[in-house]
């Protein structure tokens, strides 16, 4: 018998509600024997600084019940439906797409003055966005490696990235989540 057991997990719980193996569970919540939490890791600079900024923007669609077109910002309170729509407007339109990954790039780019490891990430949907996401990345003369789960070197171009400096955009799916560095 062991004294300890270190299972190591960012998600401490399950799709399914059952209860994970070695964890002490306490009203239904899993309790935590030790945390090492990002805080700490960014100051043992073991991971790097992430950042989720906001961005504005209009987004315009054909409503297909009355056909009158809808333009909204995103600091337009909308229903929740509206609101959903709005967003898939955005990401699915190249122009507010390229304009966002061009001030991202710009940003990226004052961020590697500093850190020339600072990269960027797109984290996609479905593997048609993220290959989309990438092509129009490569036409707007930002290049990004691109990881699929659909792609056997999947895991080669993820740890090309990691152990470069030069590549300075990840588009992934599925890809990039618990367990990677």
């Amino acid at each position: 018998v062991a004294p300890w057991r270190l299972a190591l997990s960012g998600t401490p719980f399950r799709d399914d509600s059952g209860r994970i193996p070695f964890v002490t569970y306490i009203d239904g919540q899993s309790v935590s024997d030790f945390v090492y939490g990002y805080e700490q890791a960014l100051r043992d600079g073991v991971v790097r600084s992430v950042s989720f900024p906001a961005r504005g923007g209009t987004a315009e669609w054909i409503d297909l019940d009355d056909g009158e077109v809808v333009s909204t910002t995103f600091n337009d309170e909308l229903i929740e439906t509206e609101a959903r729509r709005r967003l898939r407007t955005a990401v699915t339109t190249e122009g507010w797409l390229s304009e966002t990954i061009q001030q991202a790039d710009r940003q990226l780019s004052d961020l590697r003055q500093d850190d020339p490891c600072a990269a960027g990430l797109v984290v996609c949907v479905d593997i048609d966005r993220a290959k989309f996401i990438a092509d129009l990345m490569a036409r707007l003369g930002i290049p990004a490696a691109l990881v699929t789960s659909e792609d056997p070197e999947a895991q080669d171009k993820l740890d090309q990235f990691a152990d470069s400096s030069n590549q300075r955009w990840l588009v992934a799916v599925q890809m990039v989540s618990e367990g990677v560095d």
